[in-house]
């Protein structure tokens, strides 16, 4: 008895220590519950007049036109960003008889509903989403967070699971899946997809300090046991992330000027025939929004290189060649099809000589086109 009693105790110890020493990781934003970590919304460093501005700018959008769903979308998103989640709400329930069925509509109302703490309504708008569209890899995420502030960990991490199957390679995911995890005790694999998530996105602040906690976890608190994991993670974590502008899945115009607009690059999936150059109807997708996204205010005044990224099957001679071909592609869809200005881009291809993923190169994140600002 007197020494388990000791045991604890000693536990104890360094649970507090880790909590004082560990509490600078965390954000004082960061929203809480007695059982889990909630996330903080994933945002650009917008302050104040910026949020008004795209405010502002949404609003007058979808007054214009109230059939436009991404105008309504990026109305919501921007004041769920900025902390006004009773005005998200009240905007989409407004239009909830026009676009109630929509799955990005349900996916943004999902998100809303657990940033202003509903969590059950939250969860049921996302599962609604998901059989809707399941390839809704944003709503899986959601989900993901969302059985975390439940504690309902298992099912959590079957949902970044399946997120990841959709959007291989995402940062964003395997940072909130290794949260979960180490919820679980299990911080070894924790800091593994934490490590994993800082190789894919490695100027990440968030993900850095988040890997930060569980690498001191793992050395400083052998001996603590779930609920020791859960109150340490909950005091000094950093956050979940929602996602948005997750630079392994964007397809959405906004999601690229804005990306663009704080960083030189972004990383987007463009999906082709295997083994070929020709491009699949949801690559297609993709490239309109990127086209939308070149003419925009934003960014009609710069070129853009374009490169074409492949894995590491096959030689390095032939997907050297087959990178040049799709990034070519890629080029002459935005220039023929899509009106884009053929002088403002420039198609590179870089093979498999620059991986994404350089421990694990036959990982479909390494099949990328990377835009580069100019």
């Amino acid at each position: 008895m007197i020494f388990s009693k000791h045991i604890k105790l000693k536990k104890q110890a360094v649970i507090a220590l880790l909590v004082f020493t560990l509490a600078g990781c965390g954000s004082t934003n960061t929203q809480r519950s007695s059982n889990v970590v909630k996330p903080s919304v994933y945002t650009k460093a917008l302050q104040g007049s910026a949020y008004q501005k795209d405010i502002q700018q949404y609003k007058a959008q979808y007054e214009a036109d109230p059939d436009n769903l991404k105008a309504l979308l990026g109305l919501a998103r921007t004041y769920r960003n900025a902390g006004q989640t009773n005005h998200a709400l009240q905007t989409l329930k407004n239009a909830e008889e026009h676009f109630g069925n929509h799955p990005a509509f349900l996916t943004e109302i999902g998100k809303v509903n657990l940033a202003a703490g509903n969590i059950r309504e939250g969860i049921k708008a996302l599962e609604s989403a998901v059989n809707g569209y399941p390839e809704n890899w944003e709503a899986y995420s959601a989900l993901g967070i969302a059985y975390d502030f439940e504690g309902r960990f298992d099912k959590s991490i079957d949902s970044y699971t399946k997120a990841l199957e959709i959007c291989p390679g995402s940062a964003s995911i395997l940072n909130n899946m290794g949260i979960s995890t180490g919820m679980t005790g299990d911080i070894v694999m924790a800091r593994s997809l934490l490590l994993k998530a800082s190789s894919l996105q490695p100027q990440s602040k968030r993900i850095k300090k988040n890997l930060s906690l569980f690498r001191q976890l793992e050395i400083k608190c052998r001996k603590c046991d779930a609920s020791d994991y859960q109150s340490l993670i909950k005091s000094a974590i950093v956050s979940q992330d929602w996602a948005y502008g997750d630079l392994a899945c964007t397809t959405g115009a906004q999601e690229i000027i804005e990306v663009l607009n704080d960083n030189d690059f972004i990383d987007v999936r463009v999906e082709f025939e295997f083994d070929k150059a020709e491009l699949l109807p949801k690559a297609i997708e993709t490239l309109t929004a990127m086209a939308e996204a070149f003419s925009s205010e934003q960014l009609k005044g710069y070129n853009f290189d374009l490169e074409g990224h492949t894995d590491a099957v096959g030689t390095e001679k032939y997907n050297q060649i087959l990178s040049q071909r799709r990034a070519a592609a890629v080029k002459q869809y935005l220039s023929k099809t899509l009106g884009i200005d053929e002088s403002r881009l420039n198609a590179v291809g870089y093979g498999e000589t620059r991986l994404l993923d350089k421990e694990h190169p036959e990982n479909g994140a390494n099949r990328r086109v990377r835009i580069l600002k100019l």
